[in-house]
């Protein structure tokens, strides 16, 4: 699947254009001003920004976070019910960042695309009013630009030419109220002001709409679906270096042998190193789940922001297909991280913890090397630690839990 052009330092440049002034009347110029909304407008280093602000939203059945208001792409990917904006999944490029294809028969934005686009030459036919599907790439952010806020960004081509726009939500300081944001591109740095006259009324028409955006049938199911989506894996106690990988067979490093590894053929390890000087757990984990024949994907980071070194994130999911396999050889990687070191000491993992995103804080390196924090688990158990080497049942105890998802430290 080819991704489109727009590359990361252009979307880059939409985010920090929402943390910097969506929400800044300083530089706009008013163009039609309602009681519950605002349009406006201004130049920019390319092309023209325009941006209605919605002051009031009332939110039927708002999330207990408020950034949670918005779902991401690959999971509005599966809404139904939406005749006139539809999204096609094509490829999840990290949480929260999914390539799609949109076709759009709104007459909002048709009449948006009359007032505002391009009415010659190659963009002539498309200007967010798209009849048949475009490639788009969309990315949600949450808890940015403020915490507690919520944008998601929409970057398309069209024959060369990006057709871009954010939405920028914000919690009022009650749950069910929200202040909204929409800004978008223009091809041009040109200015209808001939159009001026509609102006107000397609301001209204554009809160309306942004109303029934936010309060469409079967959102709340999609939240619940997205809040469950992916999982977020720990990794803790490994003071005593990397931890261990199954050594390849053409791999002739130094590597630790263990006998219990028979049966799974898992009898030789090796320290993981991987493409920096830090540990990095979700190299550890793309490696450690290929040399046990899994193809799943692993990412380092979440809604656009990384997360921290000892931390990757799953699809949950595919996680749960693959759980048992991995936990049985991770059983063997501590024997053989114990024979490698001496001692009871083993890394362990940890699963359904909540994410540390390294834009969000610097933790303190503790004295193991790996960044001291609370591990914060959600409605899991940790396991204990058990030195021995059978069977990962045996390794695997639960405790007064009954949730599906065990937290592990195998």
């Amino acid at each position: 699947m080819t991704v489109p052009s727009c590359s990361t330092e252009r979307m880059q440049k939409w985010f920090d254009l929402a943390s910097r002034e969506s929400l800044d009347d300083e530089h706009w110029e008013i163009a039609a001003e309602l009681p519950e909304a605002i349009l406006s407008h201004r130049s920019a280093e390319s092309g023209h920004l325009i941006k209605f602000h919605m002051k009031d939203i009332f939110i039927r059945g708002a999330p207990e976070k408020s950034s949670n208001l918005l779902v991401r792409p690959e999971v509005r990917c599966d809404e139904g019910g939406q005749d006139d904006l539809k999204l096609r999944w094509r490829e999840t490029l990290a949480p929260g960042d999914a390539f799609v294809e949109r076709a759009s028969r709104m007459w909002v934005l048709r009449m948006a695309s009359l007032l505002f686009g391009n009415a010659s030459g190659r963009f002539k036919s498309s200007f967010f009013y798209d009849t048949v599907p475009v490639s788009a790439r969309h990315q949600l952010r949450r808890d940015f630009p403020n915490k507690g806020d919520c944008a998601y960004a929409c970057f398309q081509d069209y024959e060369g030419i990006g057709q871009e726009g954010i939405m920028v939500c914000r919690n009022l300081g009650s749950r069910e109220r929200f202040s909204a944001s929409l800004i978008f591109s223009t091809p041009e740095d040109k200015w209808p002001y001939w159009a001026s006259p509609l102006f107000t009324f397609l301001t209204d028409r554009v809160h309306k709409a942004t109303v029934r955006f936010l309060n469409r049938p079967g959102l709340q199911e999609l939240r619940r679906m997205d809040e469950k989506l992916y999982l977020v894996l720990s990794m803790r106690s490994f003071n005593r270096g990397p931890p261990l990988v199954p050594q390849p067979k053409d791999n002739q490093d130094l590597c630790v042998t263990i006998s219990a590894g028979e049966d799974l053929g898992l009898t030789k390890w090796v320290r993981f190193y991987g493409t920096s000087s830090r540990f990095r757990m979700v190299e550890y984990m793309r490696s450690f789940l290929a040399a046990l024949g899994h193809d799943i994907p692993v990412y380092g980071t979440l809604e656009g922001r990384t997360v921290v070194p000892y931390q990757c994130v799953v699809v949950r999911s595919q996680w749960m297909l693959v759980r048992a396999s991995f936990a049985k050889a991770f059983v063997l990687q501590k024997a053989a991280y114990r024979r490698a070191n001496g001692g009871t000491t083993a890394p362990a993992m940890v699963e359904d913890v909540h994410p540390h995103l390294v834009a969000e804080e610097e933790s303190p390196m503790a004295t193991d090397g790996v960044p001291e924090t609370k591990l914060i688990v959600r409605n899991t158990f940790l396991e204990v630690d058990d030195s021995s080497t059978g069977s990962s049942e045996g390794c695997l105890r639960r405790s007064k839990s009954d949730h599906d998802l065990a937290t592990f430290s195998v």
